[in-house]
C-alpha cells in the first residue's frame, strides 16, 4: 500500500505542477480556450485517480459473507381445503351434510354403524349405558334399545333449565348411581359429549379419506355448524350448554371416535382434564345456529320461492319448531326478517311418552311397543 501511495502522490504532484505552469503561461497569453482545456484535463485525471483509489480500497477490504438459511417450502400442488360440517342434532336422529366450500359441492354422511340400507344417513341420537360403561347404539332401527339413554337433545335442554325431576329423564336417573340428583345435568352433558365426539370423529375420518393429504397445508380447515331449535338458540342458558358440549366433543373427537365402549369414570376424568387444559382457548371452528335456518335457507334458494310472509313448522321427534318471517328479494339478494319463533313440545315421541306416564311404565320395551 506504501508503494502505491507514493505512486499516486507523484502523479498528483506532476499534474498539479503542470497545471500551475499552464496557468502561469495563461497569464502571459490571455486566452480562455487553453485554460478551459487544461481544467478539463485536470478534472478528468482527478476522476481517474479517485477510481483507482476506490478499486484499491475495495480489493484490500475483506467482505464478510452472511449466510441466510432458507427453509424449503413443501409444494403440494393444490389449494387449501376448506370444509364445513352441517350437523342436525335431532331428537330421535342426527343427520349430517358435508360441504367443500372451495368447489361448493356437498354430500350426505353415511353412518358406519347403520344397518338400515334405505336410510344409512340416520344416526340415532342416543347412547347405551350398562355396568358403568357407555356405548354407541348398534341397532339403528330401534328408538328405545335396552339400557338406552335416548333423546339426548331434549335431555340437554332439561339439564340446562334445571328440570331434573322431569319424567323424560327417568332412564337417565336410573342408568347410574349418583351421589345426589344435582349431578344429573353433568352426567347428561357427559353422555352428550361422548355421543357427539364419536359422530364427529367418524365424519372427520371420512373427510380425510375423501381429501387426500388433508392437513399437509397449515391453511387446511374444517368447521362445524350444529343446529338446535330456534327457541333454544335464543335462550342463553341452553345455547351456552350446547356450545360447551359441541366444543368439548370437537376437541375430543380424535380420542373418543371408533371406540366400542368406554368406562364412564375414565370418560369423566378425560373431559375434566380437557376442560382444565383448554379453559382459556376458543374453538373458532364450532358454531351453533337455529335449526329452522337450514329449512328456510333451502326454501329461499329454491325455484319455487317468492317474496312474502311465511310460517314454517318443523315437526320432529321431540318438538315442533315454528317461525314466522318475511322474505324479500332486492337486486338478486335475499333478505329475511324473523317476526316470531317458538318450540312446542308436540313431537312424535310425545305420544309414547305420555302413554307411558299414564300407564306408569317408562321402560324401553313399553316405549318401543307404542312407537
Amino acid at each position: 500500500m506504501g508503494i502505491f501511495s507514493n505512486f499516486v502522490k507523484s502523479i498528483k504532484e506532476s499534474l498539479f505542477g503542470k497545471a500551475q505552469d499552464i496557468s502561469e503561461k495563461k497569464q502571459l497569453k490571455p486566452s480562455n480556450k487553453p485554460q478551459e482545456k487544461a481544467s478539463a484535463q485536470l478534472i478528468s485525471d482527478q476522476k481517474k485517480i479517485d477510481k483507482i483509489l476506490v478499486e484499491q480500497t475495495r480489493s484490500d477490504t475483506p467482505i464478510k459473507e452472511t449466510k441466510v438459511e432458507v427453509t424449503p417450502v413443501k409444494k403440494t400442488g393444490r389449494d387449501p381445503y376448506f370444509l364445513q360440517i352441517g350437523l342436525d342434532f335431532g331428537t330421535s336422529y342426527t343427520k349430517c351434510i358435508c360441504r367443500d366450500i372451495m368447489t361448493n359441492k356437498a354430500w350426505v354422511h353415511h353412518y358406519s354403524r347403520s344397518i338400515d340400507k334405505e336410510r344409512p344417513f340416520l344416526i340415532p341420537s342416543l347412547v347405551i349405558v350398562k355396568e358403568n360403561k357407555i356405548f354407541h347404539a348398534e341397532d339403528t332401527k330401534s328408538h328405545y334399545p335396552l339400557n338406552g339413554l335416548f333423546h339426548l337433545k331434549n335431555a340437554l335442554v332439561l339439564a340446562a333449565n334445571g328440570d331434573i325431576d322431569n319424567p323424560q329423564l327417568f332412564t337417565y336417573r336410573n342408568a347410574i348411581k349418583l351421589k345426589n340428583k344435582d349431578q344429573l345435568p353433568s352426567f347428561i352433558a357427559t353422555c352428550a359429549v361422548y355421543y357427539l365426539a364419536g359422530v364427529i370423529g367418524e365424519i372427520k375420518s371420512q373427510i380425510k379419506l375423501r381429501f387426500k393429504g388433508f392437513g399437509e397445508l397449515p391453511e387446511d380447515y374444517i368447521a362445524i355448524n350444529m343446529a338446535i331449535p330456534v327457541d333454544n338458540a335464543q335462550d342463553r342458558r341452553i345455547s351456552r350448554l350446547f356450545n360447551i358440549v359441541l366444543c368439548e366433543a370437537w376437541g375430543l373427537s380424535g380420542e373418543l371416535s371408533g371406540l366400542s365402549y368406554m368406562d364412564i369414570t375414565k370418560l369423566v376424568s378425560l373431559i375434566k382434564n380437557y376442560r382444565s387444559e383448554n379453559k382459556n382457548s376458543s374453538n373458532n371452528g364450532c358454531f351453533i345456529y337455529p335449526e329452522v335456518s337450514a329449512n328456510v335457507q333451502g326454501f329461499i334458494r329454491s325455484r319455487v320461492s317468492s317474496p312474502g310472509v311465511y310460517l314454517f313448522s318443523d315437526a320432529g321427534g321431540g318438538t315442533v319448531d315454528q317461525s314466522v318471517f318475511i322474505f324479500t328479494r332486492e337486486d338478486g339478494i335475499e333478505h329475511l326478517h324473523y317476526l316470531a319463533g317458538q318450540v312446542l313440545p308436540l313431537g312424535s315421541s310425545q305420544i309414547e311418552n305420555r302413554i307411558a306416564q299414564k300407564c306408569g311404565d317408562s321402560g324401553c320395551k313399553f316405549l318401543e311397543l307404542w312407537r
